[in-house]
């Protein structure tokens, strides 16, 4: 995600400082932000790419051989929403791609060789939305098909090399953010991949030779975080529909030194994944996969030391679904998660790493995880329903 940004700014020129230290930022969005793109094709010979991007507060600084210092605060109080809708009523050629996504806050911070100190608030109001929609429906043939469609509400990402991560962040999201993503698809006879990501609030680490020592306070209420897929296909190879739906990420990797994070994750809006595939005729594998998290914490580390303190507490409920309808095919492959706080710390035991940690896990609503399959004739059919509270892995390996 972070390097998707910095690209975004790279082309933009928007809010963007190359090698500027110290960086005070104040970004207040009032009216909606919308990005719609409509393609009404008689046929694509050599394939269809279509992307849209709708983003309310965007800001990155870019450090080199310096110290990066940033003082940051974003507000959003409007709508964010990215749209396409595409029809193709021929041939859509080798390859139909489209990307649709919305973010709300974003800010990218790194450096070499130097630390990254940074002092961060995201906020979104109450009743706001942060939405990334995608419609495509291909009446003739094609080979393969990618379709994302991404909403992230409030996203920080911090990148050190050779250097350190020094950060307090602070996320509030109290609106929705979704994602739905639908095909409408009557010839496929290669890859067919539709996904949904809805991310309430989300930090991103990546350190190389770097320390870190961040401190993480991350807020959801609102109507929550909702991530949807539908697929309707007649004759296909492969095919797979993924939603995912997160309140609140933290998601850190580094290596060389000591990871130490301090974090406090409240999902107090229901957080919901919703997959649904249909399929006529396939000859390879069919999947429908949905996995929703309240709360969601991983850290690796290929370095000395993992230090945590956690606070993890999700209020509302954890839905994932997900259901394939088939008539006749080969595989059949159905899986859905519903967890309301999930840990993970990883440290290498080659570099003699060790792990510390004093964690708080609290889940007081529902969490539901439901998987169903309608078969006709099929190879084979596997289908996987998990929901787990409360998670905690710890592991120090090669």
């Amino acid at each position: 995600m972070c390097a998707a940004i910095l690209a975004l700014l790279a082309q933009s020129g928007v809010a963007t400082s190359q090698v500027v230290s110290p960086v005070i930022n104040d970004q207040l969005q009032l009216g909606d932000v919308f990005s719609t793109q409509v393609l009404d094709v008689e046929e694509a010979e050599d394939g269809l790419d279509a992307t849209s991007t709708a983003v309310g507060n965007i800001a990155s600084v870019v450090g080199q051989k310096t110290t990066v210092q940033v003082e940051s605060s974003q507000v959003l109080q409007s709508n964010v929403a990215a749209t396409t809708s595409n029809t193709v009523e021929g041939t859509s050629g080798p390859l139909f791609s489209v990307v649709t996504s919305a973010t709300g806050n974003s800010l990218t911070a790194g450096t070499c060789c130097n630390p990254v100190q940074a002092i961060v608030t995201q906020s979104i109001d109450t009743d706001r939305e942060v939405t990334a929609f995608s419609y495509n429906g291909l009446r003739g043939p094609v080979q393969d098909v990618s379709v994302n469609a991404t909403a992230v509400g409030n996203t920080a990402g911090w990148q050190a090399a050779n250097g350190g991560i020094d950060t307090l962040t602070d996320q509030s999201h109290l609106g929705t953010t979704y994602a739905k993503a639908e095909g409408e698809l009557t010839e496929a006879t290669g890859t067919v991949a539709l996904a949904a990501t809805a991310v309430a609030n989300d930090v991103t680490v990546e350190a190389t030779n770097s320390w870190t020592d961040m401190g993480v306070v991350q807020s959801k209420d609102g109507y929550g975080a909702l991530a949807t897929v539908e697929v309707k296909i007649e004759d296909a190879q492969d095919l797979a529909g993924q939603a995912t739906a997160t309140g609140n990420n933290i998601n850190v990797a580094t290596s060389g030194k000591a990871a130490w994070l301090s974090a406090d994750q409240t999902s107090a809006g229901v957080v919901t994944a919703n997959t649904s595939v249909e399929v006529t005729n396939w000859a390879g594998t069919a999947q429908a996969i949905a996995y929703g998290v309240g709360n969601s914490t991983l850290v690796t580390n290929d370095g000395p030391e993992i230090a945590l303190g956690m606070i993890q507490n999700t209020v509302a409920e954890v839905t994932g679904t997900a259901n394939l309808t088939g008539h006749n095919g080969g595989d059949a492959y159905v899986e859905a998660s519903a967890v309301g706080n999930a840990l993970t710390a990883n440290a290498c035991g080659n570099c003699g790493g060790a792990i510390g940690a004093e964690t708080y896990q609290t889940s007081g609503g529902p969490v539901t995880a439901t998987a169903g399959a309608i078969i006709g004739a099929a190879r084979s059919v596997k289908a996987r329903a998990t929901a787990i509270g409360n998670t905690v892995t710890y592991q120090v390996g090669q």
